[in-house]
């Protein structure tokens, strides 16, 4: 199959089917889209790497061992369907203020990748009792959320089982990010904060075990 190309404003419609459906290439052999829309009820997995400005996501998108979904501008913030990571699969978004979109860390071995570009825009009312925003199934020992841009240092890490919400603040108790989990599928254990390695501005690796 040769590249796609397509001019303006395009956006791709994956649509509900009597089966799932694979597509790939995003960015590479597709080119010209700049926005992804899952239909309510289908169910789509994004093999190898894939890169799109905006996604609207109504179904189930599933990110495939080993394979990667950068959603460079945002997710819809209508949205409100699944995007599933399995094993060893990349997600990274750079915006994400709807509050009924789910993300699943999924795999028989949790090795999965969710990347926050500016954790001030994943959810609303960041670092506030009102918090709401994506909500984080599944989340394991083995499974790590990248906060770009967030150092590592003097982190203060708490987390409300009651809630299920996780704040992150800096030095003097400054709100840098809050993540919602379902408590009822977190991973046993304590949450932990480290460096990305990525220099610059810094990036927070926050892991549990």
């Amino acid at each position: 199959m040769g590249a796609v190309y397509g001019y303006g404003t395009l956006t791709v419609e994956l649509a509900s089917g009597a089966s799932a459906g694979t597509i790939g290439g995003l960015g590479t052999n597709i080119n010209g889209a700049s926005t992804i829309a899952v239909d309510s009820g289908a169910i789509w997995t994004f093999s190898g790497a894939n890169s799109i400005a905006s996604f609207v996501n109504n179904g189930t998108a599933i990110v495939a061992s080993g394979g990667s979904l950068n959603v460079s501008s945002a997710v819809d913030p209508s949205s409100s369907g699944v995007f599933q990571l399995v094993t060893n699969a990349s997600l990274e978004i750079a915006a994400a203020l709807g509050t009924n979109v789910k993300m699943q860390f999924l795999g028989s071995s949790p090795t999965n990748k969710l990347i926050i570009d500016k954790a001030a825009n994943f959810g609303t009312n960041v670092g506030t009792a009102s918090y709401a925003g994506p909500l984080l199934e599944n989340f394991a020992a083995g499974d790590v959320i990248d906060l770009k841009g967030i150092s590592p240092a003097s982190l203060g890490l708490n987390y409300t089982a009651a809630t299920g919400v996780l704040k992150i603040t800096g030095s003097g108790g400054s709100a840098l990010a809050t993540l919602l989990f379902q408590n009822s599928t977190l991973g046993a254990g304590t949450f932990h904060a480290a460096s990305d390695g990525s220099g610059g501005s810094g990036g927070t690796l926050i892991t549990r075990s």
